[in-house]
């Protein structure tokens, strides 16, 4: 065998390889990420901080970062407890916890694609299709959210059920992971659906004993009971949320582009295996579609949309014996990853840290910042204060409907209701806030610091 030959089945060796593949996945995350200075998305800076709270003081009664709490019972944290939990080790190692997130991601994102190269695997196609997760918005797991991580559960699940093993098996993992997932977010709820789809198309009720470890989700859940009551409240209720005028962008439907994108994406995958008759084939396309379909309801399930089609996707482009979607896809992949590696504020824009730093610095821990949603993970790891509300807006919204239409009223600069919140600091993005940034005087209020997007005052002495 001559050199270029060797070298030859050398690479195809590896790209056999699901732990290659996922190593790639995993490097190809950390070059995006170390490009950056600070992290994608606003939430990984309220969880960087309560984990640091959590590595010094343990889990806190309620949210210890924030004035005005919701409904008697509801504590965000007992969903999502084990992940904080996770991050804690951050603060116990001599590294910054800004770096320490990025190889946490880095690691979910390499995972996540060796999930789905081992399925594909055990589906009959090609490991390296994992890849295909590339061609889509892989850049919305690459966040310091549960949402990753509930991914990369989730897809263990379609592991453990697709991969040929016994019943009490499968039963056992299935159980281990539903507990997990249970105490990590609130998205657990997919695992259930997908278990009770398999058992019924596999006509194996006896998987579903794998429910019964759930009995002990409130034993192990820091918060105990707390845990239901918060799953209620972060579920049904916040589908009326969802209307106000500040809700965050996640809960508000797909745009049309976006939406017509995956669902054509997703007719290529079942047109290209047509031929394929496994029942292994009915599941996760179903699943896929309903994920699909939701997303097209709310952005917030794009995550788990852009990982199950990368999984149709790899399981169609196997069987394609057409050359150009393959090609297409493979070249959408490679411009998709290009402009994120080398143009990372394009693909995930920032929220101007930079200049918000310029203003955060003049806010000392012991004030109390009445703020817009999405700046206050900011005023809270970089300030150390004290929000009024947080976790967007909707404990203010649960708390008080009356109170969040003065929430509202003063944001955009309908009325001066700023004496019904006790602060000390108002601090807001002018450019999403023209009208009030216009009031300030008449609202009595005297400039701390200002640039040209934010802006932070008190009350004239």
């Amino acid at each position: 065998m001559n050199t270029l030959q060797a070298q030859k089945t050398w690479a195809k060796k590896r790209f056999e390889n699901p732990g290659a593949i996922a190593l790639l996945g995993a490097v190809a995350a950390a070059i995006i990420l170390f490009r950056q200075k600070y992290l994608f998305d606003t939430d990984p800076y309220l969880h960087l901080a309560t984990a640091e709270y959590v590595a010094n003081h343990g889990f806190p009664e309620q949210n210890p970062f924030i004035q005005i709490m919701g409904p008697q019972g509801f504590n965000y944290l007992s969903e999502k407890w084990l992940f904080i939990k996770l991050l804690t080790p951050i603060y116990k190692l001599p590294i910054n916890d800004i770096t320490g997130a990025k190889i946490i991601i880095a690691a979910v994102f390499g995972a996540t694609i060796l999930m789905l190269a081992l399925i594909l695997k055990e589906l009959g196609s090609k490991p390296v299709f994992a890849l295909t997760l590339f061609a889509l918005p892989f850049q919305v797991l690459l966040k310091l959210r549960p949402e990753p991580l509930g991914i990369l559960l989730t897809l263990s699940l379609i592991l453990v059920l697709v991969k040929n093993t016994g019943n009490r098996e499968k039963t056992l993992l299935s159980a281990a992971i539903l507990l997990v997932h249970s105490q990590a977010h609130a998205f657990f709820a997919a695992d259930i659906l997908i278990l009770i789809f398999y058992s019924a198309l596999n006509r194996k009720p006896k998987l579903l004993f794998a429910f019964s470890l759930l009995a002990i989700a409130p034993a192990v859940n820091p918060y105990k009971t707390q845990w239901l009551t918060t799953l209620y409240y972060d579920t049904i209720p916040r589908m009326g949320f969802q209307n106000t005028s500040l809700a965050p962008t996640e809960l508000s439907p797909a745009g049309a582009v976006e939406t017509l994108l995956f669902f054509a994406l997703f007719a290529y995958s079942l047109q290209a295996a047509k031929k394929w008759k496994s029942g292994d084939k009915i599941l996760i396309y179903t699943v896929t579609g309903l994920f699909l379909i939701t997303f097209a309801f709310t952005i917030r399930t794009i995550s788990y949309s852009t990982a199950f089609l990368a999984l149709t996707m790899g399981t169609a482009i196997s069987r394609d014996h057409a050359r150009f979607m393959p090609i297409f896809i493979a070249s959408l992949a490679v411009v998709n990853l290009f402009a994120t590696v080398f143009y990372p504020g394009l693909m995930m824009p920032g929220y101007s840290e930079d200049m918000q730093l310029e203003i955060l610095g003049e806010i000392s821990a012991d004030e109390t910042v009445l703020t817009q949603w999405d700046l206050s993970p900011y005023v809270i790891y970089y300030t150390g204060a004290k929000t009024v509300t947080a976790a967007d807006n909707y404990y203010l919204w649960m708390h008080s409907k009356p109170l969040y239409k003065d929430y509202e009223d003063l944001l955009y600069g309908r009325k001066n209701t700023l004496e019904k919140f006790d602060f000390t600091v108002l601090y807001f993005d002018k450019r999403q806030f023209p009208t009030l940034s216009s009031k300030t005087d008449d609202y009595g209020l005297t400039l701390v610091a200002e640039n040209e997007a934010f802006a932070a005052y008190k009350f004239s002495s």
